[in-house]
């Protein structure tokens, strides 16, 4: 079976947009809080530029108003492309995981 499509990093990124569309700001906070993803502004969106040349997330911006200015606010969701690449890469772990359990069982 060949390796999967997502690095650790880009699936945690998608598994995060499953449910919907994130703000940057949101994801990255979403990435600090739930997986320990600690860096810099650029490197977060280096990060996301990547996967959308990849073709696993779209981006758009939006004007969001913020007190008495608006501010454009760069919005992620996942692609057709991103949703199969995410089920190729639970399935690649999901089917490791179950070889290596059952091989420590012996059967």
């Amino acid at each position: 079976m060949p390796l999967p499509p997502l690095t650790a990093l880009n699936f945690a990124v998608i598994t995060e947009l499953v449910t919907g569309k994130k703000a940057g700001r949101d994801l990255r906070e979403a990435l600090r809080v739930k997986h320990g993803y600690r860096r810099s502004f650029p490197a977060f969106y280096q990060l996301m530029s990547r996967l959308e040349e990849q073709g696993f997330v779209r981006g758009e911006y939006f004007n969001v108003p913020i007190g008495d200015q608006e501010v454009r606010e760069r919005r992620y969701a996942i692609s057709g492309k991103g949703t199969d690449a995410w089920n190729e890469t639970r399935a690649f772990y999901a089917t490791q995981a179950l070889d290596a359990g059952m091989a420590a069982e012996g059967v």
